[in-house]
């Protein structure tokens, strides 16, 4: 993920909320966007108002993202439509890297907030 731009430090996934028995301070959401084209600094700090403020949010260039999209395996589809306009497909997963950069474990996009915030825990739990 080098040279990638940090637009901003904002929102997120889901966190196992600050207070409880572990430390969600230890964990840093990071949202990485496989739209570069669309997705500016600016157009990523106003889509993550609407979650958690600790989530930081990575842009680049298309061959930066593209990168970072072929070592993750992420699925990315681009479909034209009228106007000039287009949609992007991709698939949506968690991937829980430890805090040397190891790859740990990837968790399904699909899950409730409830148990990806049990399955964050179980992780810091099992680290610390």
């Amino acid at each position: 993920m080098d040279g990638l731009e940090r637009p901003i430090a904002p929102p997120a996934i889901a966190m196992p909320r600050r207070g409880d028995a572990t430390d969600a301070a230890t964990l840093q959401p990071v949202f990485i966007t496989v739209d570069p084209k669309r997705d500016t600094r600016e157009a990523l700090a106003e889509y993550l108002k609407s979650f958690d403020p600790h989530i930081v949010a990575l842009t680049g260039t298309e061959e930066q993202i593209a990168a970072v999209v072929k070592e993750y395996r992420v699925y990315v589809a681009a479909h034209q439509e009228s106007g000039g306009n287009y949609t992007v497909d991709h698939n949506s997963f968690y991937y829980l890297i430890d805090p040397e950069g190891k790859f740990v474990r990837v968790i399904a996009g699909d899950v409730s907030g409830e148990e990806l915030a049990e399955r964050l825990r179980h992780w810091i739990n099992k680290t610390v």
